[in-house]
């Protein structure tokens, strides 16, 4: 039974729901081109009034298509009503007829050239070749004369321009900073550790240093933490005051003129965060293409990867956290920002050796990421961190396992437990 390669009905359906909840534009699912004819057009009208902050109604899409009839068709789509939850499976219908034809045009594209191409058949493959990638949602390969040495020679120019200095942006580490070449543009940089050693604390220590110092905007998305308790950490680190000390006692007068202070200069502060428990990662990569497109974001800060929900593959661990590192390393080179993400080493338990009588933890490595390798083979870099948290909780380390275009090292730090912040500086 031949399939029509417009869905009109389901075209219809889920026109109504974008009429009535103009917010779902920002599905990574939905794009503009799922639907055909007048209806694309008011699809367009929808994205662009919301993107601009106007009001979506058939009033506002008639005068922007300056076209009273289509208002007037708007009118009859909204009063259809609908249920949101079938957005995703309406729009993956969509994207099913949208790939069929495309592949209808490309086929008859190719079926011309087969019978009247005058030349060679090979100067066609390699064009029908990307066809088919694009397809499949994937990249044709790049190929690029060995001989053009632009880029390395802007690259040499910069380093002799600016010795010491470092390509990534810098987040208050200055021998990690050297180590890695700070945090690079498209680069995945995976900070990874066991169960309470500290990594939410560490990426808030690089967060905070961005924010004093005007160095980025950030976007971070916290799923086990809320944004409340994140505003509090960098509190602490900004004003020097332990945010536990009322358990024990009040506020004294320079501790709370130092909190004043503090919140004051955070109103100044340019980030964004996403406290959604559980978020897809879709929703996850269509918030940070938004938040890089519209409001200048420069670098995510995602806490932490095993949260991070794939609906599709929910039953396989290892399947849905290389999903969740694949979508983040693209989204990262889409967006030409870094990407840090929280994940989780496997717990270790203590092996007891004789000659010391001493219980001991061996140093974590890159064998022990939790729930797959692909955490290790997307990430540009990796940054494994090791705290006793038995003999001596101020001491810390983060052994720099993996960096795609630098050198690997080990980096002593020091944790204050008062405002859960790790430096380099003054470690003993």
């Amino acid at each position: 039974m031949a399939i029509d390669l417009v869905d009109e009905a389901t075209e219809i359906q889920t026109l109504n729901l974008l009429l009535n909840s103009p917010d779902l534009s920002n599905h990574e699912i939905f794009s503009i081109d799922l639907f055909t004819g007048k209806r694309q057009e008011i699809a367009r009208a929808v994205v662009a009034l919301h993107l601009k902050g106007n009001p979506v109604n058939p009033n506002s899409i008639g005068q922007y298509l300056k076209d009273e009839a289509t208002a007037n068709l708007c009118w009859k789509y909204m009063a259809r009503g609908g249920d949101q939850s079938s957005w995703n499976f309406l729009c993956g219908n969509l994207l099913d007829r949208k790939l069929r034809r495309r592949l209808d045009e490309v086929t008859r594209q190719y079926h011309t050239l087969a019978h009247e191409h005058d030349g060679p058949v090979q100067e066609v493959i390699p064009q029908f070749e990307a066809d088919a990638l694009t397809l499949q949602g994937k990249k044709s390969s790049s190929i690029v004369p060995g001989g053009n040495v632009d880029d390395l020679q802007k690259e040499l120019i910069w380093r002799n321009e600016h010795p010491g200095e470092v390509r990534g942006i810098r987040f208050g580490m200055r021998k990690s900073e050297q180590l890695t070449d700070g945090l690079l543009p498209g680069h995945l940089v995976t900070i990874a550790a066991r169960p309470s050693a500290g990594k939410t604390a560490l990426l808030s220590s690089m967060l905070w240093h961005q924010l004093r110092y005007g160095i980025a905007i950030p976007a971070v998305f916290s799923l086990e933490m809320r944004g409340m308790r994140i505003q509090q950490r960098l509190l602490a680190s900004e004003s020097g005051v332990s945010m536990t000390v009322t358990r024990d006692r009040a506020y004294t007068s320079s501790e709370i003129e130092a909190l004043h202070q503090g919140t004051e200069r955070m109103k100044q502060w340019n980030w964004f965060y996403n406290e959604t428990p559980r978020i897809t990662i879709m929703q996850m990569v269509s918030d940070i293409r938004r938040l890089s497109r519209n409001e200048g974001v420069n670098i995510v800060y995602v806490d932490y990867l095993q949260l991070i929900r794939n609906p599709e593959l929910e039953l396989d661990e290892r399947l849905r956290i290389s999903s969740c590192t694949e979508n983040l390393k693209l989204i990262a080179e889409e967006c030409g920002l870094p990407v840090v993400v929280a994940a989780q080493l496997r717990r270790q338990e203590g092996v007891f050796e004789r000659k010391s009588g001493k219980t001991v933890t061996k140093k974590p490595r890159l064998e022990d990421l939790k729930g797959s390798g692909s955490i290790e083979e997307d990430s540009d870099v990796v940054g494994l961190l090791d705290r006793d948290q038995v003999s001596n909780d101020d001491y810390a380390c983060i052994d720099w396992a993996k960096n795609r275009d630098g050198e690997v090292g080990t980096i002593d730090l020091a944790f204050s437990k008062e405002t859960t912040t790790f430096r380099e500086d003054d470690v003993t």
